[in-house]
């Protein structure tokens, strides 16, 4: 599962836990929510990243080869 899929489960699971009235659990899955969604951003420009240079080495490319 990707980040954001992680992201809406702690949410869910912040909501659940507030309406029950567990306010530490909820403030704790409200924080994971909120690091998975800040790092998201960085995480994928990474996996795109790494994506184009495997295409580039699989396919035998140079930079200036590859327009």
């Amino acid at each position: 599962m990707g980040l954001l899929t992680w992201a809406i489960i702690a949410l869910i699971v912040s909501v659940i836990a507030g309406a029950l009235g567990f306010s530490g659990v909820a403030a704790g899955a409200a924080q994971i929510a909120k690091d998975f969604v800040r790092h998201f951003p960085g995480h994928r420009a990474h996996s795109v990243c790494d994506d184009r240079v495997r295409y580039r080495r699989r396919r035998n490319l140079t930079p200036h080869d590859a327009a």
